[in-house]
Order: C-alpha cells, then structure tokens, then sequence
C-alpha cells in the first residue's frame, strides 16, 4: 500500500468519533469546514442571496415568489 495513504489511514483513526467531538476538537480536525465567524461570518438566513462570501449566487438565483394574502 502506498505509504501517502497509510498516513491518511493513522490520521482519520486517531480521529475523535463524531458525536464525541466539541465545536474546538472539530475545528482542529477540519479547519476548512469549521465555523469561523471573524474570518468568514454568516448571516441569518443562510442562503444564497445574504452570504457576502459568495456573490456569484446573486446574479444567478432567482427571487422567492411573492406569498398570497
């Protein structure tokens, strides 16, 4: 087996499980995918027209339709 993939094997078991992992424990493992609200804030509601950090959405998403009263 190619020793590039043993490496990626011995990192994801030394891995904490899951649903035993705190928001700090998870940010450590995955920094790509942890929340980071200085550096990459959210916005409520999260979708494709309120977060700043992708403004290509913008142009091609379309609006809600209006509800009926």
């Amino acid at each position: 087996m190619d020793l590039r993939y043993e490496k990626d094997i011995a990192s994801t078991n030394a891995l904490l499980p899951y649903d035993q992992m705190t928001m700090e424990d998870f940010r450590d493992a995955h920094p790509e995918m942890a929340l980071d609200p200085i550096n990459r804030p959210t916005f409520w509601p999260h979708d494709d027209l309120t977060e700043p950090a992708q403004p290509e959405n913008v142009a091609s998403s379309t609006p809600a339709p209006a509800a009926a009263h």
